[in-house]
């Protein structure tokens, strides 16, 4: 007879290396309670990184390895996640023989039916999936080179790299904490908007489109209202009267203004951290100021790893 182990996997640091900072978050357990122990963020030069791929590696390092002293993470086993911008998905329906379990050689040897448009090397992995009527594979990959660069860039800072995610999927854990049926979320940065609707907690929407300097609020809340009516289209069930906001809190104000007059939508900023308590050296009010561009790397910092 087999018993149960009572060891509980170690919750990892969550590192979000988005091209404008790198967001890191620390969580401790105490008697089954989560603490967050650390939320910091730490600037990176523009040009860093660019189209998802990292164009100045030392620059991307030493910030690593900045943040990392500063949190006193160094050495420590972390979560990363690559932008699911930049992340090949596929869903493939198994045949009966299947019923168990899908080899992975075998996903291995089918990626270039999968996503003929690849030319280059290809990292993959996936999970099954129990539908009411069959079993379904999902099939994420990523370019093998890219993949390789982050690994590099993380660990070549004295850090351990246990589990690459994808931000949406991190995104999504971390949306999980607000407990309800459907979620709509506009993430925005300097350079790009992603509209995203979540039903417990899976994504069954998502749009992005991309910022210029020149875009005014209002331009950036006309096309998202188009978006939410091509979503709405598709999704006749949902009933949209909440919207959550998270990136950047610079032009908040005036963007939750636009949106409850334009779309008609209560909006509400993202406060990921709002279930859980500080440790005794973080001040709220710091933390309230980064809150809504942490998700992901709180996202990540819940994965646990042996």
């Amino acid at each position: 007879m087999f018993a149960l182990s009572k060891f509980i996997p170690k919750l990892l640091v969550g590192i979000d290396i988005h091209p404008e900072e790198v967001r890191l978050v620390q969580l401790r357990e105490i008697k089954k309670k989560i603490f967050v122990e650390h939320a910091t963020v730490y600037p990176l030069e523009q040009g860093t990184i660019v189209d998802g791929k990292i164009a100045n590696f030392k620059t991307l390092q030493m910030a690593l390895r900045a943040i990392s002293i500063s949190s006193q993470t160094v050495g420590c086993a972390v979560a990363i996640a690559l932008p699911i911008k930049y992340v090949f998905t596929k869903r493939i329906q198994l045949e009966k023989p299947y019923q168990k379990k899908l080899k992975k050689k075998e996903v291995h040897a089918n990626l270039g039916s999968y996503f003929p448009e690849v030319k280059d090397a290809l990292f993959c992995d996936y999970v099954m999936l129990d539908t009411l009527h069959a079993q379904e594979a999902f099939i994420i990959a990523v370019l093998y080179d890219q993949l390789k660069e982050y690994v590099r860039v993380v660990q070549e800072a004295d850090l351990k790299v246990k589990i690459v995610d994808v931000d949406l999927f991190a995104l999504s854990r971390a949306m999980q904490l607000y407990l309800t049926h459907f979620i709509a979320l506009l993430d925005i940065d300097s350079s790009c908007a992603h509209f995203i609707v979540f039903q417990q907690g899976e994504v069954i929407f998502r749009h992005h489109w991309d910022i210029d300097q020149n875009s005014n609020k209002l331009e950036i809340v006309r096309q998202l209202k188009n978006v939410i009516q091509i979503c709405l289209s598709i999704h006749r069930h949902i009933e949209m009267n909440l919207l959550f906001l998270a990136g950047k809190q610079d032009a908040f104000s005036e963007l939750i203004l636009l949106i409850q007059s334009e779309c008609m939508l209560k909006t509400q900023i993202v406060n990921p951290f709002f279930c859980f308590d500080l440790a005794s050296n973080l001040l709220r009010n710091e933390i309230s100021q980064i809150a809504p561009r942490m998700s992901v790397s709180l996202g990540l910092a819940l994965r646990r790893a042996v």
